[in-house]
């Protein structure tokens, strides 16, 4: 029986290859088991697959085993596995994933390969070994790879054919690329419409492993991941422009760089790339700019407040404007996008690879950053960030860490106080993408209870939207003027309470 399931493909797929047992990745435990059951991913399932020891095995009464919680995971984890039951050989896992990676992105009839045969495939051209029977297929057979088509193509550069030969992508120079996608034919596709995702790489850097092996044997090996510029383009009947402003912190040797590009819409998604571009060279005289970027922090979403709650599991989110853009190379020494979380200077984490710039601008851009297992109580992060130009700016965010258990209300506020006709009632809390119930009683000053207002809250953030009130008591009344108090509660889901008490004042 031949199985066929067109419609359902797979985006995307992740590889490991090392030690690792029914409870997670590696001696370190860089994968485990708290960690896939906290993964969120469930819009972006890729299939897993891990060549190493017994990650999945199936049939052991004493445990459920890591590979079988990555695919049973209500919120994410993997849609499906290619993996191991028992323990397998260095090897064997070398040599299948060598095989894998010869069939994976086979086609038939211009379609990818299933599950299924994609795994038959592997196995029946590597044979030979016994270790090969621990490697199985958890997930639908039928299921495909969600392979993007190589559609996307550069145009012209600063008005110059691509494939005349246009000039060097020089540092601080302007840039303007232009660009469209097409058909299987190389007609454009004037229908399509969506977002580019554009990535501009510096040249390929040659590099040494720290020979950290037993044998101390070290390894040479290059990578091109140096960014240029990263952003967002709308594509628009097939079409689409990006502009950006060259670093001051490229490798000014000259050589091949690479334009790639990623785009997907309700009609499909499509990838491209060129390495003819060249990059190197500096723009003489520069550009008049010595003014740092500007930056404004949060904690999961933009209605955080400076010193508010979280849970021990935030996203860092920095806004980040510049007239230039903002330098994402990591060539200059010290230039790196950066945050230091509590003074640990030694310990600052880089985040080049985490901006991306709005859509349609080079000049305003985004970092988001997952924290994770923050201990509870105050913390601090300096972030620093630096524009095109080598101009920096600093800034600090103060948080305070509540666990979830112990649920937390701060910067309770009604706004505007004093009101005459409406006011909203705002808090902060640590029950990020929880429900709240959640009660609002307004007294008097003698302790007469006047108003009360029940809702329930569902924030993705840990900042509350606004309850309104428009003044009137339980009985249809208008307040008189004079001050008031007022108590908000709050609980959830599994009955956890807290309350805060604060003050108005009626005009």
């Amino acid at each position: 029986m031949q199985l066929t399931r067109t419609s359902i493909k797979v985006p995307s797929f992740f590889n490991y290859v090392g030690h690792g047992g029914e409870t997670g990745l590696a001696l370190e435990r860089v994968v485990s088991i708290p960690m896939i059951q906290n993964w969120l991913n469930i819009n972006n399932m890729p299939i897993f697959i891990s060549a190493t020891c017994e990650f999945s095995r199936f049939d052991d009464p004493g445990r459920i085993s890591a590979g079988e919680i990555t695919l049973t995971t209500p919120y994410g984890g993997a849609v499906g596995l290619l993996t191991t039951t028992r323990t397998v050989s260095i090897t064997v896992n070398g040599i299948l994933v060598r095989n894998l990676y010869r069939v994976i992105f086979e086609e038939e009839d211009g379609e990818p390969l299933g599950l299924g045969e994609i795994i038959r495939r592997t196995k029946n051209i590597t044979l030979g070994d016994n270790h090969m029977r621990h490697f199985a297929l958890m997930g639908d057979p039928a299921l495909k790879l969600g392979k993007a088509n190589p559609r996307i193509i550069t145009d012209e550069i600063n008005g110059v054919a691509i494939e005349s030969g246009v000039d060097t992508l020089k540092a601080l120079s302007k840039i303007t690329v232009k660009g469209h996608v097409e058909d299987d034919f190389g007609n454009v596709l004037t229908g399509y419409n969506g977002i580019v995702y554009p990535t501009v790489f510096d040249k390929w850097k040659d590099k040494k492993t720290l020979g950290q092996n037993s044998a101390g044997i070290i390894q040479e090996f290059s990578e091109q991941n140096n960014i240029v510029y990263k952003g967002k383009s709308t594509l628009k009947n097939g079409l689409f422009t990006y502009t950006f402003v060259v670093p001051k912190d490229i490798d000014y040797v000259i050589g091949k760089g690479k334009l790639s590009y990623y785009s997907n819409t309700e009609i499909g998604h499509n990838y491209g790339f060129d390495t003819t571009v060249v990059v190197g060279g500096v723009t003489p005289g520069g550009i008049d700019d010595d003014i740092g970027p500007l930056i404004e922090l949060f904690m999961n979403d933009e209605n955080f407040v400076n010193g508010g709650l979280t849970n021990a599991n935030p996203t860092f989110l920095a806004n980040i404007s510049d007239e230039n853009g903002v330098n994402t190379t990591g060539n200059g020494i010290g230039h790196d996008i950066t945050m230091i979380i509590d003074n640990n200077t030694a310990d600052a984490i880089i985040l080049n690879n985490f901006y991306e710039a709005d859509l349609d601008t080079y000049q305003s851009g985004k970092v988001s950053y997952l924290l994770s297992e923050l201990e509870e109580g105050p913390h601090q992060i300096v972030f620093k960030v630096w524009d095109v130009n080598n101009n920096s700016s600093e800034q600090s965010l103060d948080f305070i860490v509540v666990y979830e258990e112990e649920i937390g209300i701060s910067h309770l506020l009604n706004y505007p106080n004093p009101f005459t006709t409406n006011t909203d009632f705002y808090f902060e809390h640590n029950q990020v993408c929880n429900s709240l119930d959640v009660k609002v009683e307004i007294f008097t000053v003698s302790g007469k209870l006047v108003k009360t207002i029940i809702e329930t809250v569902h924030s993705k953030g840990f900042r509350s939207e606004g309850i309104n009130w428009n003044g009137i008591d339980d009985y249809g009344d208008k307040l008189g003027r004079g001050v008031y108090v007022y108590r908000l509660s709050i609980e959830t889901e599994q009955g956890n309470k807290a309350e805060k008490i604060e003050k108005l004042v009626i005009l």
